[in-house]
């Protein structure tokens, strides 16, 4: 008993960086958080030139890219629903779109990967946005 006792008083810590797909017919969602001045996240959001926060949405809606950061994290929900720029299949996402309203966006490649196999990436490339998100 005194050793689950101690267990419960140890602290918690979190991995420098996590993601998550959720795939649902109707709608898949991505979560992504990292630590670090240099993650992956940053990365993206100096591709994109953003600051501290990034709101972005396709033109039709079916893809939202709500992020925020600050100089040792960042974290990104990314909703995407079902349309001619979003493809959900049983074990992963596709989305595609032009960047509009991003200024000057620079190309770049980012893949993210959870210990659950959860794998996601973003290509940013001649001014379009492609995401994809698997599940194992």
């Amino acid at each position: 008993m005194n050793l689950l006792f101690a267990f419960f008083l140890l602290p918690a810590f979190a991995v420098n960086d996590s993601v998550a797909v959720f795939l649902r017919p109707e709608k898949s969602v991505i979560l992504i958080n990292e630590r670090g001045a240099d993650s992956r996240l940053q990365n993206l959001f100096s591709a994109l030139n953003a600051d501290t926060d990034l709101l972005w949405e396709s033109e039709d809606k079916s893809i939202r890219l709500n992020c925020g950061r600050n100089e040792t994290a960042a974290t990104c929900t990314i909703r995407l629903l079902p349309s001619q720029r979003v493809s959900i299949e049983a074990r992963r996402v596709l989305a595609s779109a032009e960047l509009r309203g991003i200024q000057n966006p620079k190309n770049a490649e980012l893949t993210w990967e959870s210990s659950r196999f959860n794998r996601f990436t973003v290509k940013i490339f001649n001014g379009r946005i492609e995401l994809i998100g698997q599940k194992p």
